[in-house]
C-alpha cells in the first residue's frame, strides 16, 4: 500500500486540465477551502485486467499512463504505467464509472493534506543477454535500446535477449 497526501495543485494544471481526466477541478474563491485536492495523473479506466495476467482476470483498475510533474503522485513514487486497484480499501468492481468514482471520491472525500491509501501493480521488465560477445547487464533497458540494438546488428552476428515481465503490488 502507498500513502499519498493530496496536495492543491498550481494554475497551470488547470489550464492544461482538458488533457486530464480529473476535470474542474478548480472552484471559486470562498472562505472554506478555495481549491480541490488534486493526485496528479492522467487515468485511463481499465475494465478487465487479465490482459496482465490470469490472476487479474475480471478486475478493474485504472491505468496511470502520465503522471504530472511536482504532483503529490509523483513525489510519492507512482510512476507511468502504474495501474491502482483499490484506494482506501476500495475497489473498482461495483461500477463501469471507474474514473468518475475516483475522481469525486478525492474532490467530495478528501481535503488538501489528506492521505489516501493506494494499492497499485507495477509491471517491472528487466532484460539480459549478449551481443556477439557483448554482454548486455540485467538492468532495465528501454524499448529505444533493443531498437538501437538491432540497428546496430552486424551481419552474421547473434543477439540473444531474455526478457521477464514482474509483476509488484505496492
Amino acid at each position: 500500500m502507498k500513502i499519498l497526501k493530496l496536495f492543491k495543485y498550481f494554475v497551470i494544471i488547470y489550464l492544461i486540465s482538458n488533457y486530464f481526466t480529473i476535470q474542474n477541478v478548480y472552484s471559486e474563491k470562498n472562505d472554506k477551502e478555495p481549491y480541490k485536492p488534486f493526485l496528479g495523473v492522467y487515468m485511463v479506466p481499465k475494465k478487465n485486467l487479465g490482459y496482465i495476467d490470469v490472476q487479474y482476470e475480471g478486475i478493474k483498475g485504472i491505468s496511470v499512463p502520465v503522471v504530472i510533474y511536482k504532483s503529490a503522485a509523483e513525489e510519492y513514487g507512482i510512476r507511468a504505467g502504474d495501474i491502482i486497484l483499490e484506494y482506501d480499501g476500495k475497489n473498482f468492481q461495483e461500477s463501469d464509472k471507474i474514473n468518475k468514482i475516483f475522481r469525486d471520491y478525492i474532490r467530495d472525500e478528501k481535503k488538501i493534506g489528506d492521505a489516501i491509501h493506494l494499492k497499485i501493480l507495477r509491471i517491472n521488465k528487466t532484460y539480459s543477454g549478449n551481443v556477439g560477445e557483448k554482454i548486455i547487464s540485467d538492468a532495465a533497458l528501454k524499448k529505444d535500446s533493443i531498437d538501437n540494438i538491432l540497428e546496430k546488428q552486424k551481419i552474421g552476428e547473434d543477439i540473444n535477449l531474455n526478457i521477464i515481465k514482474n509483476l509488484e503490488t505496492l
